[in-house]
């Protein structure tokens, strides 16, 4: 498939224009959790629904959004609770090489009330699969002929995206969480599946691990 500007106003919607709303936060120096970035990356997957079914008059399907199983609910529960043992795994790692630099994101985020929190995790578990998962990862495909190579190009994307908030150590986490969610994708092409795994992961580290740990 060649390119086209359907093609390229999806990806640039999916991969670039992440990046600007981040930048624009950043520069007018925006609270992380305000209200218009959220509309915004709301705004971008809806956009991306729209591409798929209006301009491009392809299913859902095309990009990974498929009927809700038991596998899937399954898969992505059993995932994610797998995936969520990389996180202290890391840590050991990082910190016997002095690269455990988190930034400001975790102290930024676990200051927030449980319910922001909570849609914290169901927007990034959501709308990030679908913009670095499901739809670059299959249009991305599509353009170079290769699976691997659209699966690598959009996770690049995803790791750098969160370089404003979090620190090198956590990029690295965020690499290695990010090639599995990849995987699992790629394994089994549905992206309602990856947004179960990662709003398990999500949920256990930034709103179970929390409610523990103020029980202790």
């Amino acid at each position: 498939m060649g390119f086209d500007i359907v093609t390229g106003v999806g990806l640039f919607l999916a991969m670039l224009a992440p990046f600007i709303i981040l930048a624009i936060k950043h520069t007018t120096r925006t609270d992380p959790f305000a209200r218009w970035p959220r509309i915004a990356f709301w705004f971008l997957f809806l956009s991306i629904i729209a591409i798929v079914l209006w301009w491009e008059q392809r299913p859902l399907s095309s990009v990974g959004i498929v009927p809700l199983t038991a596998e899937s609910i399954g898969v992505g529960l059993v995932a994610g609770i797998l995936i969520s043992f990389i996180f202290p795994l890391m840590q050991v790692i990082l910190e016997k090489f002095r690269l455990a630099d988190y930034g400001y994101g975790p102290a930024q985020i676990f200051a927030q009330p449980f319910w922001s929190r909570v849609e914290m995790v169901l927007q990034a578990g959501i709308i990030e699969e679908m913009l670095y998962r499901s739809f670059a990862i299959e249009r991305v495909s599509e353009l170079t002929g290769s699976l691997w190579v659209g699966a690598l190009i959009p996770l690049v994307f995803f790791t750098l995206a969160h370089v404003r908030l979090w620190g090198s150590g956590h990029l690295i986490t965020v690499l290695v969480v990010g090639s599995l969610f990849t995987l699992l994708y790629v394994w089994h092409r549905d992206v309602v599946m990856c947004m179960i795994a990662h709003i398990v992961v999500d949920g256990i580290g930034f709103l179970v691990v929390p409610l523990i740990a103020q029980r202790l």
